[in-house]
């Protein structure tokens, strides 16, 4: 992350979807909103086309105002979070969370284990696993949990979600109250 831990926004997807401000959590609105976001922070810096949003939101039979709900959804979105540094850009007919890969829980995790595997000191290589799972508070976009959303965040970072998992497993077995 770009400045200490505390003082920057955070980006929570491991169980509920949070945005926390230095000066507190803010609400992101019904569900749709908060799993629109998510799907976008799951994705930070990389676009996500419409009607893939779309589909992952309401599947193949969306309402006909699905384009606007999504256009609104992002505009509240936007709004909500202005005290960031983060953004929700529009490009064509997609959108793109921009934001420090650092700043979202995940991406926070997943970084971690990699300083971890190269570490050379056996304990400090714990310590990096240790906060990396500490940041796992459940399964990711848990609220909204259905086939398409899991696809989707199988072919995103399903990888990355294994690796977390094996090292929680091996942290486990190794330190039992660690984690």
């Amino acid at each position: 992350m770009g400045t200490a831990m505390g003082t920057a926004t955070t980006y929570r997807i491991f169980g509920d979807v949070e945005v926390d401000f230095p000066d507190g959590e803010v609400v992101l609105g019904r569900g749709v909103d908060r799993c629109l976001f998510g799907l976008l922070v799951l994705r930070v810096n990389r676009a996500v086309d419409i009607d893939t949003l779309i589909h992952l939101l309401w599947g193949e039979q969306p309402p006909r105002s699905a384009r606007k709900q999504v256009t609104k959804a992002v505009a509240r979105i936007r709004q909500r979070t202005t005290r960031s540094d983060a953004a929700v850009l529009t490009i064509g007919a997609r959108y793109q969370f921009t934001a420090d890969p650092l700043s979202v829980d995940l991406h926070r995790a997943v970084h971690l284990l990699g300083r971890a595997r190269y570490e050379a000191s056996p304990g400090v290589a714990r310590g990096l696993v240790a906060q990396a799972v500490a940041l796992e508070k459940g399964p990711v976009l848990e609220e909204f949990a259905n086939e398409r959303v899991q696809e989707f965040i199988d072919a995103t970072v399903g990888a990355d979600l294994a690796a977390l998992a094996a090292a929680r497993e091996e942290l486990t077995a190794a330190y039992p109250a660690a984690a």
